[in-house]
């Protein structure tokens, strides 16, 4: 099965993968299958090239360790007043973790989700800026979380549907279907700048359910509509001046 644009999951277990998790019911995959053109209509199948690869181009393949929360030594002293408002902080819709280079955002957060079920963690690099990739991700962290999610949100991403009116919808409603809360972390999100995944994540953050929470961890303030969320007490902050 594909995600995306280019962005590959497989329903076959690798035997040299064994710490891969599960994706709904599939795999991320080592192996790329041909990607379609993203400016297709939905169902219509992509034109391949010789190379069985539309335009000659090697899919790229979803790297799982970006899925991962962070391993961190049991000898680093656990900051509890951080810790206790991160908790305190998930009853709104987005925690924003804001402080600079070495602050230990990163930590902090790891920190907090050593006693933490149902948590779908992303590592972000600027690569993410791609929109298919960056939502390709997203949806394969939070699948990771939760395998009963479907497949459906990810296939309408591979068949080019409109993020907004198609893709993210369908992955809210079901979502909201779910009995348990789902906590999303998005860590390095200032390597994020592209305008296009930032109003597609105000889109998902104004409509997101009750039973998903939002976390991002940056060195500066991302372009969402902070303002809105602070008026509406969606929105917890924490910031260097706090310890």
């Amino acid at each position: 099965m594909s995600i995306g644009a280019g962005y590959v999951l497989s329903r076959e277990i690798s035997r040299d993968a064994p710490h891969i998790g599960e994706i709904g019911q599939g795999k991320v995959a080592r192996k790329a299958l041909p990607a379609p053109q993203a400016d297709l209509p939905i169902g219509e199948p992509a034109e391949q090239d010789a190379t069985g690869h539309p335009d000659g181009h090697e899919p790229a393949v979803l790297l799982a360790t970006k899925l991962h929360v962070p391993h961190i030594s049991d000898r680093l002293v656990t900051r509890s007043a951080l810790v206790n408002a991160l908790e305190q902080g998930v009853s709104g819709k987005l925690t924003l973790l804001s402080a600079p280079a070495g602050w230990g955002k990163t930590t902090l957060l790891a920190q907090w989700l050593a006693g933490r079920d149902r948590v779908a963690w992303l590592g972000l690099d600027r690569a993410d800026n791609d929109p298919a990739r960056f939502w390709s991700y997203v949806i394969a962290a939070l699948h990771h979380s939760e395998p009963a999610l479907s497949a459906r949100a990810l296939d309408l991403l591979e068949m080019g549907a409109d993020m907004c009116k198609v893709v993210l919808p369908t992955l809210l409603n079901e979502v909201d279907l779910l009995d348990d809360a789902i906590v999303l972390i998005l860590d390095d999100y200032h390597l994020v700048t592209n305008r296009a995944v930032h109003d597609q994540m105000a889109f998902m953050i104004e409509r997101m359910p009750t039973n998903l929470r939002l976390v991002l961890a940056s060195r500066s303030d991302p372009a969402l509509p902070l303002a809105r969320l602070r008026a509406g007490a969606d929105l917890r902050e924490l910031r260097t001046n706090e310890h």
